[in-house]
């Protein structure tokens, strides 16, 4: 053949492509290699069933997608070769496409991505025979280019990256783009117990070295763990040879080998907990599926960084990149009732809004429009003999959060029920069965005598989602005996077990005789259903116990369980061609130009403080790390959510992330130019902490050289002018911006309204002191020996920490004949820090560490010291002193700024500026006089508890922010 034959060859091939393309209603385009609709509107399609188990669905899918949609509708696998006469026998509702890379038996190996033939005729038969055609591309973001072209040809795409589909909106000229993130597939993943669970941590994939980062994380997560607890290893490459997969020799000795096809679950129930790598780290929604499965079965997984996971389970996962964070959490999972609560929160996210019937249902409602899918009802059977226990039934009918429920209270005492979803009656008569079986085919009993939590019908009713037996129990529980709780039965949870009582059951109606439904009316307390069940937990339930809460049977609270995937998509909805999309946890958006970082600590701890506390208490804020220092990205801090970036990202963030308060620390005029044109209309609080709004004199002891004053004289003015600007826009009348304003201190406030020249008044401003946390830098009483041991943990960043003067006051004190009884410890890292302790390291009683402390080892530090030496020439608060205080150290300080706003003599010694000497001299005081160190430590750690506990700091904010 030669070349004139090879191109008449490539043009009968190009015209036949086109031809096809034609049928299937798109057209060239010759700029981009493209085909977009000519439509401007996608064309609906007809439903002919009404359950989503009646679909029937022809698809090309790879093993794992075809076994996770299998069982929830009608599946069939076309084949390349014999696809027209398997569609024509088959009479899809429906055709499914993946991003497959093999399909099924490997018959569709490369075909998809490369666009074959027998695609391009399956899809144009489709077109021709309106069949919509669903194409998921479970490879985004990174395989988003090698799928493009597939994605022209179809009616509907689903992505699991909510960032591509803006990219997809754009490229293909519609909107029907959609965002469809992995699940699990409860008939295969799901907690029903199929081993003895060992108590180690297993992880079950592969190792390659070509993701150096995913590699660098699983290995550290390896070598943590492994340091206090067995870790298996299932390699799936056991048995390839290339060394670019293998795991490194020394983890030889945790690796057993592989799994077969159809064992996972070994992995997955085996073991109580589990350890999942991310090699995508960034994307809001995209993250291994493994993820989904684990929780599912109800195992406690460990997880690398991942934006998505931290989006879509919140805390539900432990997801870190720190080693250090990692094992502080792996220790709470020491008290087994902590592990069996966290992880049943995992599981009910997941059967609640990640399962495949949820997508399967999603994907169906956008292709056909809503089936009429009606929830499980359930109706609760009680007897009462008393009007007051007909109360106290009503209101644990009322506590249960499941909301497709009805109660029936049979009772003699004549008192009506004015709801409409509760029924009394004095007898169960035929029609009240009927009633019964109309309204649910499902029967839950409640008992007089026991307790039952919210999510106890929740949790019954979620067993159906993996359980084929007609009771669902709690064999394993909680009883009341002789005033004492406890736990009865234990080890029978997740499995089948006989003769479960009827006070904690629910039963199938259709399974059971109207006569057995009334004799275990009859026989709540006592009686047994003769049935085999499904024990579940054994939490929100206990015998005998008629309190309105009980905190050892209630669910743990865990403030951020990942965003209701309802939310998250109508937010994917809203996207549009070219624009952005940022999943939000919250209203109220915190600005800051920088935050703490586990390689940086000390950076802005005060901030991270409250933002922790505000969680703690239900209020989610968002960060949003802001300079021209940082590119755009995700990360975590202690479990809060960060995003980084400059103009173009914090305006991205502020447009599409659905915020109505912007919270700013250390506001200053680029990051204010950045974001003023975004933030109007929203409330806006600033904090003032000092250094963004003091004039340069204040701080005058950081400069040495008259450049360094003019310079910060010039910068002082310039900030000056900016803060008064801010300052008119709070004021005025007419301004676009409403914006309020907290100071740390009533020092700084005024110090502010000098400077400026501008006074705000009292509505516009509130006193508000940074947060100390007396619950971590707790209150033991201090044994006067420790008068002894002085403790310095400062920043050595700057002269305005004054640590030379602490240096010079234990120059001073190595003159003293007790100078060896007392022991010093210095530990803070700054540009200052070697220069500065240089004339004390000859001390064999000072001890110098140059290194950040995370906040957990400042409190242990604590714990061994009396005195706290922290000198200061410039201070709006002193959150490091006030958390020694709260920690019951005596603070030894200097009379500057703030700080006599927060010490005092009855709680510690105040000296004047720059005297070392007196500050010597106060140590000598302490350590004369036990009985004053004594007094003065408990004084310290009352006044920060009043001056800056929860109520006087972190709840005026909240109420401020809401």
């Amino acid at each position: 053949m030669n070349l004139s034959d090879i191109e008449r060859k490539l043009e009968e091939i190009y015209r036949l492509r086109t031809q096809i393309f034609k049928e299937i209603n798109l057209e060239h385009n010759e700029n981009n290699d493209v085909f977009q609709d000519t439509p401007t509107e996608r064309m609906r399609f007809n439903r002919r069933v009404s359950h989503l188990c009646e679909l029937k669905i022809a698809c090309i899918m790879d093993d794992f997608t075809y076994q996770s949609f299998e069982p929830e509708c009608n599946l069939f696998q076309v084949s390349p070769h014999n696809w027209r006469q398997e569609i024509q026998q088959y009479q899809p509702d429906m055709f499914f496409l993946e991003s497959a890379w093999s399909g099924g038996d490997g018959l569709w190996k490369t075909k998809i991505a490369y666009f074959s033939d027998e695609l391009i005729e399956v899809l144009s038969y489709c077109k021709k025979t309106n069949i919509p055609v669903v194409f998921w591309n479970k490879e985004d973001p990174v395989f988003f280019d090698t799928f493009i072209g597939v994605a022209q040809y179809v009616d509907f795409v689903f992505t699991t990256d909510i960032d591509c589909i803006d990219a997809y909106k754009s490229k293909l000229g519609h909107n029907q783009v959609f965002l469809l993130p992995f699940a699990a597939q409860t008939k295969h993943h799901n907690p029903l117990e199929t081993f003895t669970r060992k108590n180690r941590f297993c992880f079950a994939g592969a190792y390659y070295k070509k993701y150096k980062t995913r590699t660098k994380d699983l290995e550290a997560f390896v070598d943590i763990i492994a340091a206090e607890h067995q870790v298996d290893i299932y390699d799936r490459n056991y048995y390839n040879k290339d060394s670019n997969y293998k795991f490194p020799r020394k983890y030889k000795r945790y690796i057993l080998g592989n799994l077969k096809a159809g064992e996972i679950s070994k992995a997955y129930k085996g073991y109580k907990f589990n350890i999942n790598m991310n090699t995508v780290k960034q994307s809001q929604s995209m993250c291994a599926r493994r993820v989904f499965e684990l929780l599912a079965s109800n195992t406690v997984t460990v997880s690398n960084y991942s934006r998505a996971i931290r989006n879509l389970l919140g805390d539900l996962v432990i997801c870190t990149d720190d080693s250090k964070r990692l094992q502080d959490e792996l220790r709470r999972f020491d008290n087994e009732e902590y592990y069996s609560k966290y992880r049943l929160l995992g599981l009910r996210k997941i059967i609640a809004e990640h399962t495949y019937r949820h997508r399967l249902s999603y994907i169906a409602e956008k292709v056909f429009g809503k089936l009429s899918e009606v929830p499980k009802q359930v109706v609760i059977l009680a007897k009462a003999d008393t009007d007051e226990q007909i109360k106290r039934i009503m209101n644990q009918f009322k506590r249960q959060k499941y909301e497709h429920k009805n109660l029936f209270i049979l009772s003699e005492t004549g008192m009506k029920s004015y709801f409409e979803e509760i029924m009394i009656s004095n007898r169960l008569t035929e029609e009240n069965m009927n009633c019964f079986k109309e309204q649910s085919n499902y029967l839950a009993f409640f008992s007089n005598d026991d307790y039952y939590g919210p999510n106890y019908i929740y949790d019954l009713m979620q067993a159906l989602e993996y359980s084929e037996l007609p009771v669902i129990s709690k064999a394993t529980f909680f009883e009341k005996v002789d005033g004492s709780i406890n736990k009865v039965n234990e080890g029978q949870t997740y499995r089948v077990v006989n003769g479960p009582h009827i006070r904690r059951s629910l039963i199938q109606s259709t399974q059971f005789t109207d006569k057995e439904i009334e004799e275990y009316l009859d026989e709540i307390n006592d009686g047994v259903v003769t049935r085999p069940s499904i024990s579940i937990n054994e939490y929100n339930y206990c015998m005998n116990f008629s309190g309105e809460s009980l905190e050892v049977v209630d669910d743990m609270v865990l403030p951020d369980m990942g965003i209701s995937m309802g939310v998250v998509e109508r937010h994917a909805n809203r996207i549009k061609p070219d624009s952005g999309s940022h999943l939000s946890k919250s209203k109220a958006l915190l600005i800051v130009d920088d935050y703490p970082e586990y390689e940086d600590l000390y950076r802005y701890a005060f901030i991270h403080t409250r933002v922790v506390e505000y969680k703690r208490m239900g209020h989610i804020v968002d960060i949003f790390k802001c300079s021209e220092r940082f590119s755009k990205g995700y990360s975590e801090f202690y479990g809060i959510d960060i995003t980084s970036g400059f103009y173009e990202e914090v305006n991205d963030v502020l447009h599409y992330g659905g915020y109505d308060t912007v919270l700013l620390h250390f506001l200053n005029e680029t990051i204010w130019d950045g974001i003023k044109n975004a933030a109007r209309g929203k409330k806006i609080i600033i904090w003032v902490h000092g250094s963004e709004i003091q004039s340069w004199w204040r701080r005058k002891h950081n400069y040495s050289t008259r450049q360094e004053m003019e310079q910060a004289e010039a910068q002082s003015d310039k900030r000056i002018r900016f803060w008064r600007e801010i300052f008119q826009l709070a004021i005025s009348e007419s301004s676009e911006y409403n914006i309020q304003f907290v100071f740390v201190s009533n020092y700084l406030a005024q110090g502010a309204f000098e400077d400026t020249g501008i006074t705000l008044p009292g509505e516009k401003y509130s006193i508000i002191h940074n947060y100390i946390n007396n619950q971590l830098f707790n209150y033991r009483q201090k044994d006067a020996e420790l008068r002894k041991k002085i403790l310095t943990i400062r920043p050595f960043a700057n002269h305005n920490y004054a640590n030379d003067l602490a240096v010079q006051a234990i120059q001073v004190l190595a003159k003293e004949p007790f100078f060896k009884e007392l022991e010093f410890r210095i530990v803070g890292k700054g540009d200052l820090f070697k220069e500065t302790v240089k004339k004390v390291r000859k001390y064999k009683n000072v001890v110098i560490e140059e290194r950040f402390l995370r906040l957990e080892e400042i409190a242990d530090l604590h714990k061994d010291y009396g005195i706290f030496l922290v000198p200061s020439r410039m201070d709006t608060q002193g959150v490091s002193r006030d958390e020694a205080m709260s920690s019951g150290l005596v603070p030894v300080t200097n009379a500057v700024a703030a700080i006599p706003e927060f010490v005092d003599s009855d709680c510690g010694f105040l000296v004047e500026p720059e005297d070392y000497m007196e500050l010597a001299e106060s140590i000598k005081k302490l350590y004369v006089d036990p009985e004053l160190f004594e007094r003065l430590s408990t004084h310290a750690a009352e006044r920060v508890r009043q001056q800056s506990g929860i109520r006087s700091t972190i709840s005026r904010e909240i109420e401020l922010i809401q």
